[in-house]
């Protein structure tokens, strides 16, 4: 061997290395090592969250320069930090100090893959057993991108990971005293989304590699279930439902509804989708998806049925909606369960609208009255303090107006249902058949005039209506009159916000036995009022007695007239004569909450 040569060669090569040494040494005092840490975006209870951070995960990191582009790089947790570290053969480097064109993406490896494929949509699973929170947190995929939950403070890559998975929460709760000691056994939700396709290059969802299955869900606290699975769009892949086993008296009963969504709505990665069920033990009530949250928020999106979703409806009324003695569930709350839409009821048994400036001064009830403002309740109370604040409990300016304006920090409403007429029924009688043209009227002429004025042209009849009123003491003001208090109510309304949709809830009946057998006029004649209300101000009414069939057409063909015949079929369903809560079956309230729910779809636009 040429030993001279050699040593030339060895001169050569150990240079090449020791500037190679040089350049790597330079590039280290130029370039700036990467630190990475990780948080979950705050929207689960169940699966990963800042308490509960995966230990893995891969990311990509694109800075447009060979030797500073990074592929799957595997990124291990630090012990219980936030902090992440790539493995000891990778050294992450940041290329020169401006690093705002990198482009960074991250994401966990989904359950049951070993690697991530960068090239081609990867099949991703749920779990269908999610009984367990691990297997909820097993189901959860995370990712983020640039723009999407990845930052770059300073030196550091933050990464705020996105759920990629949809989640559906269901609530329950059983009808008031039913008997049987009933408990939920468990929640399956069928025909939902188990399998899909992911890819990570877009990283986006690949509609095409769908496959619908079962999941047994997770329980949540004392009153709900949950469980994650993959978004998809229930056109495509059909409407789910969910199977609820119940015990009642040790005995298995498995009852069904379906997971109803909009027509063009999909499930979102990223969200919560409540839905809440009330079970009697035969039935489930309230199989729509109402509501879209962050998976720990409180945020509200319309969604839901598609037409009750977003709602926030304010319930103004009596003791009937009210529900009075709580025997049962009230309707208002019925339809919030079964819909899920935010109702404030804000009913107040023995309330009236008719206010009475002159009259009743020693009688606490007739305090209690819709239409007068805080202004005329402390001029008419100047000098007792203790009437004053009693009376204006009861106004609508804190019963309506800051429920609709948003005022003293109260949510906004945007449907607001009056629901009147039962405890002024008797002094509506009285006003439109008093007097007509000084000629004393009886109450069959009442209900002729009523019935006029429903078949009037004009929608603004005040003036017209103040001539038929005005008995000797009683004076000409427009909130005597139970027409023209309703209306003043609903001009006040208009005037805090013209956006908000009225709705007028007629009586549940047209004859109450508390009228019999004296006069059967006084519940029609309330019956009447309000559709002329409805009428004169362009709003939609709900006709529940229609439905119900306690009206003049039962008492009339059915019973003929006989008053005791009649009493003891309304009796059935109001046991006190007067209440549907006084029925601890809650029939009648089932009922009329089923007549609203059709009646405000309508109004809705279904």
């Amino acid at each position: 061997m040429n030993t001279k040569k050699f040593i030339q060669i060895l001169a050569v090569s150990a240079t090449a290395l020791i500037t190679a040494c040089e350049e790597r040494l330079t590039s280290l005092d130029s370039d700036t090592p990467i630190t990475v840490t990780s948080q979950v975006s705050e929207k689960t209870r169940a699966g990963y969250d800042n308490a509960n951070l995966p230990l893995a995960f891969v990311m990509d990191i694109n800075q447009g320069s060979e030797g500073y582009n990074y592929s799957l790089v595997t990124m291990s947790r630090v012990g219980n930090t936030a902090t992440y570290n790539a493995p000891a053969s990778t050294l992450l480097l940041w290329k020169g100090t401006d690093h705002s064109g990198a482009n960074i993406k991250a994401m966990t490896i989904p359950d049951g893959l070993s690697t991530i494929d960068p090239t081609n949509p990867m099949a991703i699973s749920v779990r269908t057993d999610q009984t367990t929170p691990d297997a909820v947190k097993a189901s959860d995929l995370l990712g983020a991108k640039t723009g999407d939950g990845i930052t770059i403070n300073g030196d550091a890559i933050n990464i705020e990971f996105r759920h990629l998975m949809s989640k559906l929460y269901v609530e329950y709760e059983f009808v008031k005293d039913l008997k049987g000691d009933p408990k939920v056994k468990s929640i399956k939700l069928v025909n939902t989304c188990v399998q899909g396709g992911y890819s990570y290059n877009e990283m986006k969802h690949v509609d095409d590699m769908h496959r619908p299955g079962d999941i047994m869900m997770c329980k949540e606290g004392e009153n709900a279930y949950e469980a994650i699975f993959i978004p998809y769009n229930p056109n495509v892949s059909g409407d789910a439902k969910l199977e609820v086993c119940i015990t009642v008296d040790g005995a298995e009963k498995t009852l069904t509804c379906p997971v109803v969504l909009k027509d063009d709505v999909a499930f979102e990665g990223g969200k919560k989708y409540v839905m809440k069920i009330l079970i009697n033990g035969h039935t489930i009530d309230g199989s729509f998806i109402t509501l879209i949250k962050e998976w720990n928020g409180d945020d509200e999106s319309i969604v839901g049925s598609g037409f009750f979703a977003g709602k926030k409806i304010l319930w103004i009324g009596t003791s009937i909606p009210d529900g009075f003695d709580y025997k049962t569930t009230s309707y208002p709350e019925l339809i919030a369960k079964a819909t899920g839409c935010k109702i404030i009821n804000n009913a107040v048994a023995a309330s009236s609208v008719i206010f009475f400036e002159n009259l009743f001064s020693d009688d606490l009830v007739w305090y209690m009255t819709l239409s007068a403002s805080h202004q005329e309740i402390n001029n008419k109370f100047a000098s007792n303090q203790t009437l004053r604040e009693y009376a204006k409990q009861y106004s609508y300016e804190t019963l309506i107006t800051p429920h609709i304006d948003g005022s003293e920090g109260y949510e906004q409403c945007d449907v607001i249902v009056i629901d009147h007429g039962v405890n002024d029924r008797a002094w509506i009688t009285n006003e439109a058949s008093a007097t007509l043209n000084g000629v004393p009227q009886r109450l069959p002429n009442a209900l002729e005039w009523l019935d006029g004025l429903n078949k009037r042209e004009d929608h603004v009849i005040h003036e017209n209506y103040k001539a038929f009123i005005g008995g000797a003491g009683w004076g000409v003001k427009d909130k005597i009159s139970y027409i023209s208090a309703m209306n003043h109510i609903i001009d006040q309304i208009k005037a805090k916000n013209p956006n908000v949709q009225i709705i007028i809830g007629n009586c549940i009946a047209t004859i109450w036995p508390d009228d019999l057998p004296a006069n059967r006029y006084f519940g029609i004649c309330a019956v009447k009022a309000n559709q002329a209300i409805a009428r004169m101000n362009n709003l939609p009414i709900v006709d529940a007695h229609q439905y119900t069939g306690l009206d003049d057409n039962l008492y009339d063909n059915l019973c003929g007239g006989n008053n005791d015949l009649y009493i003891n079929i309304f009796k059935r369903y109001c046991p006190d004569g007067l209440h549907p809560g006084s029925d601890e079956m809650g029939t009648l309230n089932k009922l009329v909450a089923g007549i609203y729910i059709e009646k405000l779809l309508e109004i809705f636009g279904k």
